[in-house]
């Protein structure tokens, strides 16, 4: 009696364990139905019924059935969770794709820091095609080609981040870079203006577009943008530098020199401004407060080029040739092929009497540009004492300036544009400008040939 009441007490133990087992999966298996039910409904208010059941792959029968009871047959209920599962696949593919380009794009930002562009390139591309209507990828990518002298295929690609981000201040900005470098002044402003209109706060599209006004020789609206900068942000050294430059250019050499200074007190290894400040002491004919600063320059960056050159000029004018003749030799050494180089050693020969020297150096700035002998040097300022390379450089510079000034461009515009950066060695922007000057019918064929063929 006794071991029967204990089986039979462990029977309904035994019992109860299972009832409850059976009462805790059904709220899950409720919630489940519940679920997908809501899912059905909201594919149905927003399609209809055909259209909701092409979507689950269940019979339309079934789902009007479903919603007009609120019931669902298990293969109705497998097709919602089926199609739901799909969802969230997608989903969760999605997140990893965004989490592997985020990953591409961290690691083609830090190649751009390092002047790594064509590996920075490779890494954004990864980037778009696995996300590829994320605006700030094409503007990477736009920046990369843009630092590479790449300027049509950077604007294509900040064109497509505009495309996908019309409020996108930085690629504009970005845009108006690419546009600047191309000499395409107007285009350039008017980007730099958009970015300032979406972030009238962004300090760098204001430097750069008073860079543009800059170089198009619109020295008072350039002021005015730096202006605008500085009130900004007060200690953006960026901006006294070229603030001072457009004062330099203003021939306002005394606030040019206060902007230079605040631009080295702000960054004390700011070797443009160091450089930028040499000059304008050089120009007022203090040439030992001018080689200070180009001294300072080269110990900031010995392969500096620029502070050599210059550095040299003040040496010629203090009447210490051996002085001078080092620092092109050295500037020679680094840059080869740059012709101003070349120019400047053989005006600072034929002062120091050396004409046979000076034409040795006309001969091989010829040999890398065979259109100085007409663009630049007459051999006959050397061979009979006539002038200098210095004067033949000051005419074409201010032919350079005249053509500049009209707006309306022209085959001869561009053909002095060219022969300017060739001038600084940018082979880049001189091929560019040579073939627009060819395409507008420059007159001078056979020189546009040779300036040509020289570059390609």
């Amino acid at each position: 009696m006794t071991a029967k009441r204990r089986n039979n007490r462990r029977g309904r133990r035994k019992g109860g364990t299972k009832a409850r087992n059976r009462s805790a999966r059904s709220p899950e298996i409720r919630s489940r139905r519940g679920y997908a039910m809501s899912v059905l409904r909201s594919y149905v208010e927003r399609d209809g019924v055909e259209r909701a059941a092409e979507t689950m792959g269940a019979d339309a029968d079934a789902v009007k059935d479903a919603i007009e009871t609120g019931k669902m047959g298990g293969g109705l209920l497998d097709a919602v969770n089926a199609h739901v599962n799909r969802i969230e696949d997608a989903k969760r593919d999605a997140e990893r794709q965004r989490t592997e380009a985020v990953k591409y794009s961290n690691r083609g930002v830090s190649y751009a820091h390092r002047g790594e562009y064509d590996r920075a390139i490779q890494n954004f591309d990864h980037t778009v095609r696995l996300a590829p209507n994320i605006a700030a990828a094409y503007n990477n990518i736009g920046g990369a080609y843009n630092s590479k002298g790449e300027y049509d295929t950077a604007i294509q690609d900040l064109n497509q981040a505009i495309r996908l981000d019309p409020n996108f201040a930085a690629a504009y900005n970005n845009r108006g870079s690419a546009y600047d470098s191309k000499g395409e002044y107007d285009s350039a402003i008017q980007d730099f203006d958009q970015a300032i209109r979406l972030d009238p706060n962004f300090t760098a599209a204001y430097i750069n577009g008073g860079s543009a006004y800059n170089r198009k020789g619109e020295y008072d609206r350039a002021i005015q943008n730096f202006d605008r900068a500085i009130r900004l942000d007060r200690n953006l050294a960026p901006a006294y530098n070229n603030r001072g430059s457009a004062y330099n250019s203003k021939g306002e050499y005394d606030r040019a020199i206060r902007d230079l200074n605040q631009a080295i007190r702000l960054d004390p290894n700011n070797i443009t401004a160091y450089n930028n400040r040499g000059i304008i002491y050089y120009i007022k004919g203090e040439y030992d407060s001018a080689i200070q600063d180009y001294d300072q320059a080269i110990i900031l960056d010995p392969t500096n080029v620029e502070a050599y050159s210059n550095r040299g000029v003040a040496y010629v004018n203090k009447g210490e040739y051996d002085s001078a003749f080092e620092d092109y030799d050295h500037a020679i050494s680094i840059e080869p092929n740059h012709a101003s180089l070349y120019l400047n050693r053989a005006a600072a020969k034929i002062i120091a009497g050396d004409n046979s020297g000076a034409l040795k150096d006309a001969d091989n700035a010829v040999r890398i540009c065979p259109n100085y002998v007409s663009d630049f040097v007459d051999n006959r300022f050397m061979r009979g004492g006539m002038g200098s390379v210095e004067r033949a450089i000051e005419l074409v510079s201010s032919q350079i300036q005249h053509e500049i000034g009209d707006d309306r461009a022209g085959a001869s515009d561009y053909y002095y544009i060219g022969v300017r950066a060739l001038y600084w060695n940018d082979r880049i922007a001189a091929l560019r400008a040579f073939r627009i000057s060819k395409a507008l019918g420059y007159s001078d064929c056979d020189k546009l040939r040779r300036h040509l063929d020289n570059l390609v």
